[in-house]
């Protein structure tokens, strides 16, 4: 009997600036086409686990391109995803404190409107707060950075 393995797929921004978080909008379309006529199931982030030898896509940091660019293809091929965002900074730029200058280039997050509008299919979860290296928090600040 064959072991299936899972996977999730993370991206972050969908942009051609070249970035090391970022991947070009006709990339990521032609990946999830393929995906999408692949047989591979492509379940919710909290179904991943349990299916072996499926796919959960999700989205680190929240970035607005991703209503233009993630949001009508993953509509398209009916692809599931998971969206986490830095709670504290939805609809402004990503100048986290922990974001070192230069590292990535300073760009637009999603607006909680734009979140309450997402298709059926894409989930909200939580990446903190304010996107803090929890490993360097005390255990108050990790759990109020959780709760917020």
């Amino acid at each position: 009997m064959m072991d299936l393995r899972s996977a999730i797929l993370t991206y972050h921004s969908l942009d051609d600036s070249g970035s090391v978080i970022s991947t070009p909008p006709e990339v990521f379309g032609r990946q999830i086409e393929s995906l999408a006529g692949s047989g591979i199931p492509l379940v919710p982030l909290d179904r991943v686990a349990s299916c072996p030898g499926s796919i959960a896509l999700t989205f680190d940091d929240g970035y607005r391109n991703l209503a233009e660019h993630a949001f009508p293809v993953l509509d398209r091929f009916r692809v599931p995803a998971t969206v986490f965002v830095v709670s504290h900074y939805c609809g402004l730029m990503n100048r986290w404190p922990s974001q070192s200058p230069g590292a990535v280039p300073e760009m637009p997050l999603l607006s909680w409107d734009q979140l309450a509008a997402v298709p059926a299919g894409i989930e909200i979860g939580a990446h903190t707060a304010t996107h803090p290296r929890l490993s360097a928090l005390p255990a108050d600040e990790c759990d109020r950075e959780m709760h917020e």
